[in-house]
């Protein structure tokens, strides 16, 4: 369902105003057998120009902007582990 872009007195969209998607995350993205205690979806409030800029990206890629928004998150995940890995043991991680 489209939500609706949030409007001031005069029906002019707020440029601070942010956005919220409801994103799903799939039990393949989580991980520890933590999934019963996760919501399968919550509120993400994003700025305007960033929701536009994913859709974009999620057409470009040819894939749904909720897909993108996980690909996206499992991404920032996997790079701060291996910064994790790289800082605790000293070299790069593979």
């Amino acid at each position: 369902m489209q939500q609706k872009i949030p409007q001031d007195n005069k029906g002019n969209a707020d440029p601070l105003t942010v956005l919220e998607c409801i994103v799903g995350f799939s039990t393949e993205t989580l991980s520890m057998g933590q999934t019963e205690n996760i919501a399968r979806s919550f509120a993400l409030r994003l700025p305007q120009s960033s929701l536009a800029r994913a859709k974009v990206l999620a057409e470009t890629e040819g894939i749904s902007l909720n897909h993108f928004i996980n690909l996206a998150i499992v991404e920032k995940i996997t790079r701060l582990k291996e910064l994790d890995k790289t800082l605790s043991t000293g070299t790069e991680a593979s």
